[in-house]
């Protein structure tokens, strides 16, 4: 199957300034589109359920219709005395694997990395051994080529990151 081209940048900003109910709604609206199907299908061939009556999900369908949040299990809490905003690392490079693992492979969401400081410290003082390029961030098979420090050094120049160890950067 050809899978249609997904304007990423277009989608993330769209979910970005909707607000509750209406996340759910341009998700929703999102999932029945063409290119979002094949996409899915493209990407999951061998598991791509009916999502419309998904029993999984009739609690996202509830929240949808009532306007009530969900419940969600945290998985990674961090302390309150932490500082940690995901859309700089998103725009720097940093892929949601580095971090979270395989999430599309996980059946049930489990942590993957510790994210104490030290491991979160070893990529600040390193950035170019984890960084990526940006259309290349929310792609969960992403594999470091066998250049990365090289790619990774380019990177951080054209991004412009920081090797940001000084404590006040998440401790505020």
């Amino acid at each position: 199957m050809n899978t249609p081209s997904l304007d990423l940048g277009k989608i993330r900003a769209r979910l970005e300034s909707a607000q509750g109910p209406l996340y759910w709604k341009s998700l929703e609206e999102l999932a029945d589109t063409e290119e979002f199907q094949a996409f899915v299908a493209d990407e999951f061939p061998d598991r791509t359920p009916d999502w419309n009556n998904a029993a999984i999900l009739e609690p996202v369908r509830a929240s949808y219709r009532t306007g009530e949040s969900i419940e969600w299990t945290r998985v990674n809490a961090l302390p309150d005395f932490v500082y940690f905003n995901h859309s700089i690392h998103i725009n720097k490079g940093v892929g949601c694997a580095t971090c979270h693992g395989r999430v599309d492979q996980m059946p049930l969401m489990y942590k993957e990395n510790t994210l104490y400081m030290n491991w979160c410290i070893n990529c600040h003082r390193n950035p170019e051994k984890y960084v990526r390029p940006r259309d290349q961030v929310f792609n969960m098979a992403y594999e470091p080529p066998a250049n990365q420090e090289e790619l990774g050094r380019k990177l951080v120049a054209e991004n412009h990151i920081q090797s940001l160890t000084d404590c006040y950067t998440c401790h505020r």
